[in-house]
């Protein structure tokens, strides 16, 4: 999953801002430093499933502690 982190830059009270988005291994693929701007990046959908795949979570899932809930089984307004 990529992150997309939204700083508040400017006043009234001298917010730093520092937005910036990572891409599902943790790494800053795009920032925006101490200013008002925008930050535009190419989702990679390749390194999405390979992160997926090496993620330890889903192997140790404890299925006696609850369901797996996913995205399409959750109710949405559409």
């Amino acid at each position: 999953m990529y992150v997309v982190f939204s700083g508040l830059v400017g006043a009234p009270y001298d917010f730093i801002g520092g937005s910036a988005v990572f891409d599902p291994l943790g790494r800053r693929v795009a920032s925006v430093e101490h200013r008002e701007g925008i930050a535009v990046v190419d989702i990679d959908p390749e390194l999405i499933a390979t992160v997926r795949d090496d993620q330890r979570m889903w192997r140790d899932r404890r299925p006696d502690l609850g369901p797996h809930r996913h995205l399409d089984d959750l109710a949405l307004d559409r």
